[in-house]
């Protein structure tokens, strides 16, 4: 194919960003070279030119980066009205991620990515509402967080300061390909019990 054709196909990924870009291109340079801003002038350059670089270095085909293969969240509560367990009210859901899309494992190759692993993280509540008399209602709730205890670390793609990523060439070898990692991870947070009561007078 002919590079104009494919620089005019590229010119069709991520309309939203370009078209923002666009917009707003002319005063974030005009605010860069305004005298009051001489401080913060290298930042607001550095920002723009992340921008641009993110659309010019759109692969077609390739993931853009902190895409989820897929996400929801669920979650359903059932009450009870009558019977043994009038006045409960059971509930369950939880997050569920796919893998999420981080960067290029080998620079410059858009071909192979490197993935933050699929994670679910189930929650579930039990709560027992009780009248205690014609003005005085009370509600008690156990809520349980991560409930089956979801351990799996996560790689975090952005840390708010450029520092994102980290290149290296294994065994620290000149000729080997520059490969490319993720400087920060999370943990889930452990399972978590909390228990609430509310008064309604």
């Amino acid at each position: 194919m002919q590079p104009e054709f494919l620089q005019a196909i590229a010119a069709l990924f991520r309309p939203g960003l370009r078209a923002y870009l666009a917009k707003n291109l002319p005063a974030w340079q005009a605010a860069a070279d305004d005298a009051a801003h001489a401080a913060v002038r290298t930042q607001m350059l550095t920002d723009i030119a992340a921008i641009q670089a993110t659309l010019n270095s759109a692969t077609i085909g390739t993931p853009v980066n902190d895409t989820y293969k897929y996400q929801s969240n669920i979650y359903a509560t059932y009450s009870f009205r009558e019977g043994f367990l009038k006045d409960f009210e059971l509930g369950g859901g939880g997050n569920f991620r796919g893998k999420n899309k981080i960067s290029n494992y080998l620079v410059g190759d858009a071909s192979q990515s490197l993935y933050s692993p699929a994670y679910n993280v189930l929650t579930a509540h039990v709560s027992y509402r009780h009248k205690f008399s014609k003005r005085v209602t009370a509600r008690f709730q156990l809520n349980v967080k991560n409930l089956l205890n979801e351990d799996s670390y996560v790689l975090i793609s952005q840390d708010g300061n450029g520092g994102a990523y980290g290149t290296y060439r294994v065994g620290n070898i000149s000729t080997n390909p520059l490969l490319q990692t993720v400087n920060y991870y999370k943990q889930q947070d452990p399972r978590q019990f909390i228990f609430s009561t509310s008064f309604e007078f």
